[in-house]
């Protein structure tokens, strides 16, 4: 598995871990199995696949009426950064944070293509989970807050919605 995983990883494949899910002594019948571990190029936690010399960033996008909206999050470090801006701005970040893999709602595939090109590993999210109140409720739940107030973040509408 180590030798495939990195390369698979490294490709921008996302990668399904399989266990047994019981002891094969206990059964007589072929051993149930089951997806214990998600591996795709931003949620790597494996020394084979991540460089201890920088980070290994996850980022979503949210295209907004107005601005997009970006995250940052490094599992590894557990940074996390958001932000918001014009195209621009949000493509010098990219740039800047180099991410190992980009998530973007499904219905802004082609629009994040045209505007900030192919050169990142993209994983496609069903609409639905760029939504404002789902957002805030998935952040203040995560944080245990009853606002983003704290972080100073509570302003930054479209970069909170990224950050789900």
């Amino acid at each position: 598995m180590n030798t495939y995983l990195p390369k698979l990883v490294k490709a921008g494949q996302r990668v399904a871990i399989c266990d047994q899910l019981e002891d094969p002594k206990q059964t007589k019948t072929i051993v149930k199995r089951g997806v214990t571990e998600l591996v795709t190029p931003g949620v790597a936690l494996n020394d084979d696949i991540l460089n201890a010399k920088s980070n290994n960033f996850l980022c979503a996008i949210h295209f907004g009426r107005k601005k997009i909206g970006i995250a940052f999050a490094d599992i590894s470090t557990g940074e996390f950064l958001t932000s918001e801006g014009s195209e621009e701005q949000v493509d010098k970040l990219l740039q800047n944070f180099s991410p190992n893999e980009v998530l973007v709602a499904k219905s802004h595939r082609k629009e994040f293509a045209e505007t900030f090109g192919n050169q990142f590993h993209t994983f496609y999210m069903e609409d639905w989970v760029y939504q404002e109140d789902y957002a805030m409720e998935n952040l203040t739940n995560h944080f245990k807050t009853k606002s983003l107030k704290g972080f100073g973040v509570d302003h930054l509408q479209y970069g909170i919605i990224a950050s789900v």
